[in-house]
């Protein structure tokens, strides 16, 4: 069956959100979902309030790399559907540190990621983690991840049959995927040299605990053609207001990630698309329509990003070492 067709409530989300509510009844709102605005997390947003008919908050995390487009967009999305926009703000000061330390000692997370995208994913968990805390902080008992079949294929802990019990075990397996995220970092330069960023990853610890994470996708038949649909419909949702195309199915709204595809001939870190597509296609989420960024041989070292953090000459020092070319793009 299409989420087209599944406009009714499925059972386990309802079942994981009446449990959710019966924690606090004296909530500012019944869930906060973790927003982007782009396709999933907007068909969530719409799929919270309209069809589980929660009164929902949109938490977007401002990392100090998000396009502005994305932001604004963002904002004008909840404005829309009539949903209170939270902006967490952080600079670039705690995050930078953070993206420096995975470039600069990267060799610290090839020992447990390789070359996969450790960078994406130790962030998502720090934004987990943020958004958890935020909600906690607010009284609200729920937040909703949109998670999709292959970020929860990268943990590794979801095989056989999906039941009740399967988010409380991604649950776990991201409260657990944290704790390895912030070991890691602990072991950085910048953590044991720099008081306010250990304090930023230090206080995240032990926080949000008592907040629910929802995984909606665990129990929805995940398309991405009909979650576009839906929200080109019900939200006037354009995917042309945020990427510059509508055939690339890795879109984000974090300048970090051109970044590291601009490195990855470097052999320290890959995107990883091609697996990544192919968890999907697999599972007939997305079809042929879809393509991945080129992949090429040379780095590109003229991104505003990598300069931002003060990473380009290290970067150079590479490319000379290795002897990879590395040049503008065009």
């Amino acid at each position: 069956m299409s989420l087209k067709k599944e406009m009714e409530c499925n059972e386990e989300i309802s079942g994981i959100i009446a449990k959710s509510l019966k924690k606090r009844y004296d909530r500012k709102c019944d869930c906060a979902v973790m927003f982007t605005g782009g396709k999933d997390s907007t068909y969530l947003l719409w799929l919270m309030k309209n069809v589980y008919k929660l009164n929902i908050m949109a938490i977007t995390i401002d990392n100090g790399f998000c396009y502005e487009k994305m932001l604004d967009y963002s904002h004008e999305i909840c404005r829309r559907m009539d949903v209170e926009h939270h902006i967490i703000r952080y600079g670039t000061d705690e995050f930078k540190q953070m993206y420096q330390s995975m470039f600069f000692e990267y060799e610290i997370f090839n020992e447990d990621y390789g070359k996969n995208n450790y960078v994406c994913m130790i962030c998502s968990y720090v934004l987990w983690k943020i958004a958890a805390k935020e909600a906690e902080r607010l009284n609200i008992p729920m937040i909703v991840l949109g998670v999709d079949l292959a970020q929860i294929n990268c943990l590794g802990v979801i095989n056989g049959d999906i039941d009740s019990s399967s988010n409380r075990i991604l649950s776990r397996a991201y409260s657990m995927a944290y704790l390895k995220t912030q070991e890691l970092l602990s072991r950085s330069k910048a953590y044991n040299q720099n008081e306010a960023y250990k304090k930023f990853i230090d206080d995240l610890c032990g926080t949000g605990l008592s907040v629910e994470t929802l995984f909606p996708f665990l129990y929805l038949n995940y398309n991405v053609e009909d979650i576009k649909s839906i929200i080109r419909e019900k939200v006037g949702w354009d995917e042309k207001r945020l990427f510059h195309s509508d055939k690339k199915y890795i879109s984000s709204g974090c300048r970090i990630v051109e970044a590291i595809h601009d490195i990855s001939a470097l052999g320290i870190i890959d995107l990883n698309e091609e697996a990544y597509y192919g968890v999907l296609k697999k599972a007939g989420a997305i079809g042929d329509v879809y393509h991945q960024r080129e992949q090429t041989n040379t780095v590109f070292l003229e991104n505003p990003v990598l300069e931002e953090l003060g990473v380009k000459e290290y970067f150079e020092k590479i490319c000379i070492c290795k002897n990879i070319c590395c040049q503008a793009k065009k």
